[in-house]
């Protein structure tokens, strides 16, 4: 028969019988238990302070993003009441000017800026007074070929001030173009024609608002120059 050997007493050494062996397993169990509970009860404060305190850095950060985010909205409203209030300003000392001071300030404006952009190339930008006769603004451009410059075409703009387009505007630019013998006609004014917004074309006329009329410069000048080339290249 085989001998049992004693389990041994793990602190003093000494031989443990069946019923002090299962006792002492039951009073480690109860030790560990009481440990790891007490252990417990020890980290969690920490614990719960550590999430209280990321719980207020989170608040402090959303109510730091919050504060930046109401004064950049505030700042917005600033700038829009700014800019609704500088709005108003201009749309009265534009209400005080006649229809045909408005005009003569697109006419200026128009003149200005031909002249800024073109005038170093060589074009001829003219504003006519008003009261005499003849278009708003000629825009004579040249092109040098070499050594020699050339007159190469013409543009003429007339300047409008109206809220409400009419047809007889193509009637009087057409006949400023067949004055000045040109096919390159430009309308600025603030109506456009049908569902035009910004630029239209109608019979033969560039109708364009103020604010685009140095694009439509551009766009015409190329295709001025451009012609004047293919036909020096026709004859050669």
């Amino acid at each position: 028969m085989r001998k049992t050997v004693p389990q041994l007493c793990p602190y003093c050494g000494q031989p443990l019988s069946v019923e002090a062996a299962a006792r002492l397993r039951r009073a480690e169990a109860e030790l560990d238990r009481r440990i790891q509970q007490q252990a417990g009860e020890l980290v969690r404060p920490l614990l719960e302070k550590a999430h209280r305190k990321w719980q207020r850095e989170q608040r402090e950060k959303k109510t730091r993003r919050e504060r930046v985010l109401e004064q950049e909205v505030e700042r917005l409203k600033a700038d829009s009441e700014r800019q609704k209030t500088e709005a108003e300003r201009l749309r009265r000392k534009l209400d005080q000017v006649e229809p045909g001071e408005r005009g003569d300030l697109y006419q200026r404006d128009v003149t200005e800026e031909l002249k800024q952009a073109f005038a170093a190339l060589g074009d001829r930008i003219e504003s006519v007074p008003r009261g005499a006769a003849g278009t708003d603004v000629i825009h004579k451009i040249h092109h040098r070929d070499g050594r020699a410059e050339a007159l190469v075409g013409t543009i003429i703009y007339e300047c409008k001030d109206t809220a409400h387009w009419k047809p007889e505007f193509v009637r009087q630019v057409r006949s400023q173009g067949e004055k000045y013998k040109t096919a390159y006609l430009v309308l600025v004014t603030r109506a456009l024609p049908g569902k035009g917004r910004d630029v239209a074309y109608k019979e033969g006329i560039v109708v364009v608002r103020p604010s685009g009329a140095l694009a439509v410069a551009r766009v015409l000048r190329h295709a001025v120059i451009a012609i004047h080339k293919a036909r020096l290249s026709e004859c050669q």
